[in-house]
């Protein structure tokens, strides 16, 4: 019973901070998080990341670096034409940003 409750409680740590990870500007789209994560624990907290993804709305892709030990979770929904130009254009205008300095 307690492995059902860690559980649960990793869902929800995941959700709150998957919600975090918004910007207000994409409403609702382009999530991701990254985490610190040992090998161990990657099956664990894989299937934490895909439930609380599916729970808040997201269609959630994983991968993990065994390099540098991260775990990545992004949203990956076709995103509206409005968001997807958005998204663009804020892209190019940090590339441009970087390059100038």
């Amino acid at each position: 019973m307690r492995e059902l409750i860690e559980f649960d409680e990793l869902v929800s740590l995941f959700e709150e901070h998957m919600q975090q990870s918004l910007d207000s500007r994409y409403d609702g789209y382009c999530g991701m998080l990254v985490v610190d994560c040992a090998e161990n624990a990657l099956s664990a907290v894989r299937k934490a990341a895909l439930r609380a993804g599916k729970n808040i709305g997201w269609k959630p892709r994983t991968a993990y670096s065994r390099d540098d030990f991260l775990f990545i979770v992004w949203d990956d929904r076709k995103l509206p034409e409005n968001i997807a130009r958005k998204r663009a254009i804020d892209i190019a205008n940090s590339v441009w940003n970087a390059e100038s300095r």
